[in-house]
């Protein structure tokens, strides 16, 4: 009898501890499942309840597939049906009812405002923009956004605002020889500041690179984002990939 209580005690303790380690974070459907191991933060996908992927490094759920890394650092894609691929085309979703955001660069007496204001449920434009920055005039030779423009469109499908909050909000500002990037009222200046894709800019100190306000600037090579991961290079050689929170994985 105590042999059986003893085995019992183990299988209720097994599954209450499985039950509360492994925790969800996303699922396509019933059937396909990604859970975090919150003891030592991989992750796993179940297919029908069954481990289909394990020890996972890193999942970001993207319009029908998963973006991962595996325990070896290599990275692929996974199904909606839980098959791999290495590569593959993701369709961005699309809604159509979805706020339409205007950010421009005003000017209102010494100082120079950026304003936010949404367009597409505000019907007439009837609502007043948001100041959401400013900065002195004084001393400025150019102020823009990251498209170059003092204004710029976008919506809440765009890509970028899925993964970061700073762009387009963040402006670029020009004295003389110096660049720099405003953003939140701060105001930061960099050797140079490289253009990459969707508005998320890359800044370079002492021929080390970083993202700005993701990323720490150490980097000796950095490659632009796909999707949640950005591959990099420091200067002892090591290479890994960075995510968009600035979390590292090396090889």
């Amino acid at each position: 009898m105590k042999a059986i209580l003893i085995i019992s005690l183990s299988i209720f303790y097994s599954f209450s501890f499985s039950q509360d380690r492994d925790s969800l974070i996303d699922g396509f459907s019933e059937n396909l499942k990604a859970y975090k191991n919150t003891i030592d933060g991989t992750f796993l996908l179940k297919k029908n309840n069954k481990v289909k992927f394990k020890n996972l490094k890193f999942i970001l759920p993207i319009w029908g597939y998963f973006q991962v890394l595996d325990e070896n650092n290599l990275k692929f894609y996974i199904d909606n049906k839980g098959r791999k691929q290495k590569k593959t085309k993701i369709n961005l979703g699309l809604c159509g009812t979805v706020p339409h955001y205007t950010c421009e660069i005003k000017i209102d007496n010494d100082k120079f405002i950026i304003t936010k204001d949404e367009t597409f449920y505000d019907y007439g434009n009837k609502e007043p923009f948001e100041v959401i920055d400013s900065i002195k005039k004084e001393g400025i030779d150019k102020i823009y956004f990251t498209n170059k423009l003092q204004k710029i469109n976008y919506n809440e499908n765009d890509f970028v605002f899925n993964f970061t909050k700073t762009f387009p909000y963040a402006v670029i500002i020009e004295k003389g020889t110096k660049k720099g990037i405003l953003y939140n009222g701060q105001l930061s200046f960099y050797d140079e500041i490289i253009e990459t894709k969707n508005w998320i800019t890359k800044v370079k100190i002492d021929n080390k690179v970083g993202f700005y306000n993701l990323t720490e600037i150490k980097y000796s090579d950095l490659s632009d984002f796909i999707f949640g991961l950005a591959r990099f290079t420091l200067e002892d050689g090591k290479k890994g990939y960075v995510d968009i929170n600035g979390k590292e994985y090396f090889d």
